[in-house]
């Protein structure tokens, strides 16, 4: 991980988008991907969404690098705020909680998460029906 005042540089020489900018963007994601990718992971729960998070969140510092304000904050703190951001955003979109909850808990008890998910009948033949059809839809 770079120290601030490094990032700090490369951020600004980002920002100047002169013909530097390229390579300092690029030392910037090579350095700090691997933490910002796991705050993304940490917020949506999912390898694939938190990359997803990662490309949007390096774009979104790529179009803005300008707006950083070295004077008024951290430049890994800024970049944090905006990956941050962005997997909330991710997360609510996607119900993540929702459906990794679910499939946990398909996969603990398989049985168990069907009662759970569907409000049974007392009527032993429409419950069968159920079965089957959640049987042929596995």
């Amino acid at each position: 991980m770079l120290d601030d005042k490094e990032a700090r540089r490369l951020l600004l020489r980002t920002a100047a988008r002169d013909e530097g900018s390229a390579e300092a963007f690029e030392r910037l994601y090579r350095t700090c991907a691997p933490l910002l990718l796991g705050v993304a992971q940490r917020v949506v729960g999912r390898r694939e969404l938190a990359e997803e998070v990662l490309h949007d969140g390096f774009g979104a510092i790529w179009r803005t690098a300008e707006s950083f304000d070295p004077l008024a904050g951290q430049p890994v703190a800024w970049m944090v705020a905006i990956v941050r951001n962005r997997a909330i955003d991710v997360r609510a979109s996607h119900d993540v909680s929702r459906v990794d909850s679910y499939h946990d808990a398909l996969e603990d008890d398989p049985d168990g998460a069907l009662d759970r998910l569907f409000d049974w009948s007392q009527d032993a033949g429409e419950n069968e029906d159920r079965r089957r059809a959640l049987k042929w839809l596995r």
